[in-house]
Parts: structure tokens; C-alpha cells; sequence
């Protein structure tokens, strides 16, 4: 009779080494899970951030140079042009300083070079495209910098 509660005691360790060993897997895996959803949105989240900062210091850039020269600038060396107070007032509080902001707006932002601001269409209805992302990003041409530049070339207009 000794034999039948050893052989019902093995089974019920092995079930419960099972169930235990089940619910670490289980675990795991949904910790594994967590922590990929954690780095994919959180990435995105700082990816589309950096995008953001990127536009704003672009039309920033953007702005200053149509208001002092009158005129859309022509590629990156004309932005570059801008003086170095100025590149210090615009980056600060985005960027740690100068040719880092520039470098990295140069791999985020497309600039129209040949945008013509006077066929713009001042009514709105036009969407602004002369300044845009390379990575689709939300909420861009909201940001106070970009509504700055385009009252400048709606006020230089004819």
C-alpha cells in the first residue's frame, strides 16, 4: 500500500514542477513582451521628439533668414550663414550647440530650396510643404516657430 502514495506524491511534484516551470515561462515571456513594447514606443517617442526640435530650429533658422535677407535661402550654406549670435539664440535650449543642431536638421529636415514664398497661398489652404520631415512626425506645423515663419511669408507678399 506504501507503493501507490509514493507513485501519487512523484506525480503531483512533477505536476507542480510543470505548472511552476509553465508560469516562469509564462512570466518570461510576458516580461520579454513588456520590455520590446517599452524600447519600440519609447523609441518612436524620442525618434518623433527629435523630429519636432528638428523642424522648430529649421523654421527658426528659416525665419531669420527670409526676415534679414529678404529672400528664401538658396541651400544649407546659406542657413550656415547666419551669424554666430543668432545660431546661439535659436539652438539654445534644443541643441547643446552649433554644427551638432545643423548636422542633425540636415538629416531630419528637407528644405525646398526652391520654394517661392510669393506663390505661396496666403489663404491657408495650401499646405506648407517647403520645410517638412523626412519621417512623417504629428503636431509639426503647429510648433510656434514654423507659425512665425509662415506670418513672415504671408506679410512679405505683395
Amino acid at each position: 500500500m506504501a507503493t501507490p502514495v509514493s507513485v501519487s506524491s512523484d506525480l503531483q511534484q512533477k505536476v507542480i514542477k510543470r505548472f511552476a516551470r509553465s508560469w516562469v515561462l509564462g512570466g518570461a515571456l510576458f516580461f520579454a513582451t513588456i520590455l520590446w513594447m517599452g524600447y519600440y514606443f519609447g523609441s518612436r517617442f524620442l525618434e518623433e521628439e527629435a523630429n519636432r526640435k528638428a523642424m522648430r530650429l529649421t523654421c527658426a533658422l528659416v525665419e531669420h533668414y527670409y526676415r534679414t535677407q529678404q529672400k528664401w535661402p538658396a541651400s544649407w550654406n546659406a542657413i550656415e550663414s547666419i551669424s554666430d549670435q543668432k545660431q546661439k539664440e535659436l539652438v539654445e535650449g534644443l541643441y547643446l550647440d552649433w554644427p551638432t543642431a545643423l548636422k542633425d536638421i540636415q538629416q531630419r529636415i528637407i528644405i525646398d530650396f526652391h520654394f517661392n514664398p510669393s506663390e505661396y497661398d496666403k489663404s491657408g489652404k495650401q499646405k506648407f510643404t517647403a520645410i517638412r520631415p523626412l519621417q512623417t512626425t504629428t503636431g509639426i506645423v503647429e510648433s510656434e516657430e514654423c507659425q512665425k515663419l509662415l506670418e513672415a511669408i504671408k506679410k512679405a507678399r505683395p
